[in-house]
């Protein structure tokens, strides 16, 4: 349907043009003028078509990898939480929501240290202007142990898994 769409501009301008010809007297300009113009108009139209459908396509696979990638963070009993490049927060799952006591809504676009004690912030924004200007992370595919804070103001001892693009979190103890 979406091919059949991109279509409908070029094959009208196609109809007017070569309608215009015969419709119009004493036109000064070969037919074949016209027809070149109507071939490249159809020409664009086919092009738009199929990008469109391309397009159309990969926008259905990655909404289908996004709701499964939802899927399994939303029943995973680990916290996972996702951030931008930036390191600001994008998605959390319920599991994380229970080891820090914050809501997507109150944490969604503030920056990730917000999780961190003060003492651990300078390095891991050392470590994100390090990733985004190498991508490269020496934490990638390794699991550490770091304290988080909690949203009532607590330490607590968490195991990290880091990998690029999501964070899984391990709650651990109470230090």
């Amino acid at each position: 349907m979406v091919a059949k769409k991109g279509l409908i501009v070029p094959l009208f301008l196609t109809l007017m043009l070569l309608l215009s010809y015969y419709l119009s007297p004493n036109l000064s300009y070969p037919l074949y003028e016209d027809i070149s113009r109507s071939i490249i108009f159809l020409s664009i139209g086919i092009v738009v078509a199929i990008l469109s459908d391309v397009i159309n396509k990969k926008d259905k696979e990655l909404s289908a990898s996004e709701e499964k990638f939802r899927s399994v963070a939303n029943s995973a009993v680990d916290g996972i939480i996702t951030t931008d490049k930036n390191g600001n927060i994008v998605l959390i799952n319920p599991s994380l929501k229970r080891i820090f006591g914050y809501d997507l809504d109150e944490i969604k676009g503030q920056n990730v240290t917000m999780l961190m004690p003060e003492r651990f912030k300078k390095d891991f924004e050392t470590k994100l202007q390090n990733f985004n200007s190498t991508g490269t992370h020496d934490l990638d595919g390794k699991t550490f142990e770091s304290i988080g804070l909690k949203k009532v103001g607590k330490n607590s001892l968490l195991k990290y898994l880091w990998q690029l693009g999501a964070t899984k979190i391990v709650h651990t103890q109470h230090p």
